[in-house]
């Protein structure tokens, strides 16, 4: 099945200082960021669209390359109203099974409500996302008199995504536009061909971002749900010594590499004060670098060689597997794509699809993930640290006689590691 999310991020700033809300920073990242992040991080979702409009079209191809966003095709310019934007989304779709619709503005969608809408528009055809209305709700007259008071258990306040099968998207966009009906969401378009639409009870916390006050709830709502599902480095330690204590010389090995993937953060956040570098792109990407992450993952990096955790064969992947299912989607991001384990992979044949991956996600883009391959290739097995070449032989020596698959895919990886080691040094 392949899902196709659309993000609608054509809307005005009319209420926050004159910014648009989609790029309005939301702890360090533009709210659109965060909304385009959940869907990056859905397995089901293979291919992103960011619909705005031509002004911002370059901040939004930007983005994709600060944030490491794989998944956008394209940016598409968009049209007068949201729904000649999200029809213009339509049409520039690659060939999919569903379309998953949603509001740039909405950054606190959970991958549940996601995976949930995308698995009933498969069941019925569409579904979106919504609430329980909480208040009684009365329907005016033009006169304002009362007509009607709705029974509540019957209102719902839908949000987004909205997922719809294409090929019925299409077919409601074109009836509509044919016909110069103009809905207040996506679904109901499809209510108008007939087409049963189901909801997903999803939660209150998925707001639009429209005023500062927005703004404050959605910084409290992503503080609480880093504090309730981050890993603390003490809970990192405590993972390593389970899986990989009993092996001294991959610990230290893990140690070192920490030690050097965080000085080396912190001596380009240092180089960043002093106004080293200029150029903005670069100066954006040390500004959101999380050294904390990038210290657990560096911890982490190898927990997949342990017995309990292979699935995949390739301990990059199990890592990264492994995190995921902690919730920790970031730290597993960073693990993913260090050392051969793009080569790796192609080597072994290993279906990264049923892991939720794609094999680009196995080469590093985020600056995190190339500080830490940097820091892996400083450092040998029980932790000694020594220069490129050496690590390079050091590693063919070892891996030859009991695994020679990865050392070839060691041996197909130098030239591109190298490439990513001198990046990094570079920066120092």
């Amino acid at each position: 099945m392949k899902v196709v999310a659309i993000i609608a991020a054509s809307g005005k700033a009319k209420r926050l200082g004159g910014i648009s809300k989609q790029l309005f920073p939301l702890l360090g990242k533009p709210v659109s960021a965060h909304a385009i992040q959940a869907f990056e991080d859905n397995p089901f979702v293979t291919d992103i669209l960011v619909v705005c409009g031509e002004e911002r079209v370059p901040d939004f191809q930007s983005m994709a390359k600060d944030f490491g966003f794989k998944k956008i095709r394209a940016v598409v310019v968009g049209g007068q109203e949201r729904q000649d934007s999200v029809y213009n989304g339509l049409k520039a779709c690659p060939k999919c099974d569903i379309v998953a619709i949603h509001n740039g503005a909405n950054p606190l969608v959970t991958q549940k409500e996601i995976t949930d809408c995308i698995n009933a528009a498969k069941e019925t055809g569409a579904a979106v996302v919504g609430t329980r209305v909480k208040e009684t709700v009365k329907r005016v007259g033009a006169d304002m008199l009362v007509q009607e008071t709705p029974v509540r258990a019957a209102l719902w306040a839908v949000q987004t995504p909205q997922c719809i099968v294409y090929d019925v998207a299409m077919k409601a966009f074109e009836k509509a536009i044919s016909e110069k009906f103009y809905g207040t969401d996506d679904v109901q378009l499809v209510e108008r061909i007939g087409v049963p639409v189901k909801i997903v009870e999803g939660s209150y916390e998925n707001i639009k971002i429209t005023t500062l006050e927005d703004i404050v709830f959605a910084e409290d709502v992503l503080r609480r749900r880093m504090t309730k599902t981050r890993f603390t480095y003490d809970d990192a330690m405590r993972l390593l010594k389970q899986y990989l204590g009993e092996n001294p010389t991959r610990y230290k090995h893990d140690l070192e590499v920490t030690r050097v993937a965080a000085e080396t953060a912190l001596k380009l956040k240092e180089n960043l004060s002093k106004g080293k570098y200029s150029q903005a792109s670069l100066v954006k990407r040390i500004e959101l670098l999380d050294v904390e992450e990038l210290r657990i993952a560096a911890l982490l990096h190898d927990i997949g060689y342990a017995e309990p955790l292979k699935k995949a064969g390739v301990h990059a992947v199990d890592a990264a597997v492994f995190l995921r299912e902690k919730n920790e989607e970031g730290v597993a991001r960073v693990v993913l794509s260090h050392n051969a384990a793009f080569e790796e992979a192609k080597l072994r044949g290993t279906d990264l699809s049923q892991y939720g991956f794609e094999p680009q996600d196995l080469i590093p883009s985020s600056l995190a993930a190339e500080i830490l391959t940097y820091a892996d290739l400083c450092v040998g097995q029980g932790g000694l640290v020594m220069g490129l070449d050496e690590r390079f032989a050091d590693i063919q020596s070892r891996l030859k006689p009991q695994n020679p698959l990865l050392a070839r895919a060691c041996e197909l990886a130098e030239n591109r590691l190298r490439e990513v080691y001198a990046r990094v040094k570079t920066l120092l």
